[in-house]
């Protein structure tokens, strides 16, 4: 510190309230108090502390991209019931019942891609390489059956697939082209 220059003044400490304290934390052992998102260990007044608890930018951008994603994925879906013949939702009287169907039975698709999806890619491996990755259309149509499967027997509406072999594949198929379309036109310029 230079000669004559004066010590900047001490910010007082903010405390919580005795009574919103939880006895211990996991970390520090000093007793814990919350405030809304902002926890406040007031421990020794050197190792106070004070940490976000919300969820960091990297989940909320997943899931913001997983609900967006589910979106087109609903579009697409709906495209591919106007297509394919035996390929349709079940169920909704009205416009907006009709739209939640969509949007659940969507979301479902995504959760059903996102767990079992990569199990069986990774099973089928040799049939990618014996069909030159042809099998991804199989397994694809095999997610809209699983979908399907799904919702029909816990909610009784939802996706219906009449046949595997055409409905199934040929959705599947129109499914991968409307979705392909709908990245081309969202993909950001480089």
């Amino acid at each position: 510190m230079r000669v004559g220059a004066r010590a900047a003044p001490a910010r007082p400490r903010r405390t919580p309230p005795a009574d919103s304290c939880r006895e211990l934390s996991d970390a520090t052992h000093a007793p814990v108090c919350r405030r809304g998102f902002l926890e406040a260990t007031t421990g020794s007044p050197d190792d106070a502390a004070i940490t976000d608890s919300r969820p960091s930018p990297g989940t909320l951008l997943a899931m913001s991209a997983f609900l967006i994603r589910s979106a087109f994925t609903g579009f697409a879906l709906w495209i591919a019931t106007l297509i394919v013949p035996g390929l349709d939702f079940v169920g909704g009287s009205t416009n907006w019942e009709k739209f939640g169907i969509v949007v659940v039975v969507a979301l479902i698709f995504g959760v059903v891609n996102a767990i079992i999806k990569p199990i069986v890619q990774i099973l089928s491996i040799p049939l990618y390489i014996l069909t030159l990755g042809l099998i991804h259309v199989v397994i694809n149509a095999f997610m809209l059956e699983i979908t399907a499967w799904i919702t029909r027997n816990t909610t009784h509406w939802g996706l219906q697939v009449d046949d595997f072999f055409w409905s199934a594949i040929f959705g599947a198929i129109v499914i991968s082209l409307v979705g392909w379309i709908v990245g081309l036109v969202l993909k950001e310029p480089a």
